[in-house]
């Protein structure tokens, strides 16, 4: 039983992270094909935002 909440943990991690880098990525090619002009590092949003969500799951 134990390894299974281990397993499910694992895979939920990874699922956080992929969808952290998944969604920067679209979103800078978004940026860069429309010629957007972009002020802010959003790629610290998206890493704040991925990894307190990775934290909090983690707590819980």
């Amino acid at each position: 039983m134990k390894s299974s909440v281990v397993k499910r943990m694992v895979i939920v991690s990874a699922i956080i992270i992929a969808t952290l880098f998944l969604g920067e990525m679209i979103h800078l090619s978004i940026v860069e094909k429309n010629n957007f002009k972009v002020d802010l590092q959003i790629s610290k949003l998206y890493y704040f935002f991925g990894f307190g969500t990775l934290f909090t799951y983690l707590l819980l």
